[in-house]
């Protein structure tokens, strides 16, 4: 999904492709239930370019803010300093981001 998305593509996805991506159903991609449902929203994409542009827009510039490769190392970088401190006697540890704790999470 993350490469679909960053590659400028419109997406539709199944509830389960998106856990942990941080993304908002008809801002960044369409999501779909089953495969009639599915169906209808590729026509509709295919028949709305506006709305698939917005999409596509939408969705690349959420993938270039939270998944780039500078953010995914700085995250890792606060992950592997977080497990230090706590390993030394958990001392103050430093925020991590929303999309480092949903990569957690999963």
């Amino acid at each position: 999904v993350i490469e679909a998305m960053a590659s400028g593509t419109p997406v539709i996805a199944m509830p389960f492709a998106l856990g942990g991506l941080g993304v908002i159903d008809g801002e960044h991609l369409l999501v779909a239930s089953d495969a009639r449902e599915m169906a209808a929203k590729v026509v509709r994409i295919l028949c709305d370019r506006k709305l698939a542009r917005g999409l596509a827009t939408n969705a690349r510039a959420l993938v270039e803010r939270n998944y780039s490769w500078e953010r995914s190392v700085a995250d890792l970088e606060r992950i592997y300093e977080l497990a230090i401190k706590k390993a030394r006697g958990g001392l103050e540890t430093p925020p991590i981001s929303s999309a480092a704790e949903a990569r957690m999470a999963d």
